[in-house]
């Protein structure tokens, strides 16, 4: 299933390498830009995801990285999942 995420500015403006982005605002400009109709499970997903992105990164992540999980994450995939998916 994908997640209805639209205008996302990460997507807009592709992967940045060396600059960083704050986890806080990354996850406040994905719950504002969902689209779907099932916004109870995603926001619910949502801050499962937020939470285990915390742990992993901390307040701010690469910007290529956050990039490319929220690809993943679009796409319906497990973020931390493996490449091949």
């Amino acid at each position: 299933m994908r997640n209805s995420i639209k205008g996302l500015r990460i997507l807009q403006t592709g992967p940045a390498k060396g600059k960083v982005l704050s986890v806080h605002k990354l996850f406040a400009d994905m719950r504002s830009s969902y689209t779907g109709s099932n916004a109870e499970e995603f926001f619910a997903g949502l801050n499962d995801l937020e939470k285990q992105f915390r742990e992993k990164y901390g307040s701010s992540v690469p910007a290529d990285e956050a990039y490319k999980w929220t690809i993943r994450f679009q796409k319906g995939l497990d973020p931390f999942g493996s490449a091949d998916d």
